[in-house]
């Protein structure tokens, strides 16, 4: 029966992760870069097509 102090859902998959060497590290990095890269490209692309919103110039009028 589950109890809420029955703790195994939250370590069982620490207890099975074994540390990554430095090759695996080093490409998750190079992947993670890679994906960062992309995504960067693709929102400067998205706000490069994006409208300005900005407010017209009002004309300066001399009335007070």
């Amino acid at each position: 029966m589950f109890t809420p102090f029955d703790t195994a859902h939250l370590t069982h998959t620490a207890d099975r992760h074994g540390a990554a060497d430095a090759a695996t590290r080093e490409a998750n990095r190079q992947r993670r870069a890679a994906r960062r890269a992309a995504f960067h490209a693709f929102v400067a692309q998205v706000f490069a097509q994006a409208p300005r919103h900005a407010a017209p110039v009002k004309p300066v009028t001399t009335r007070v």
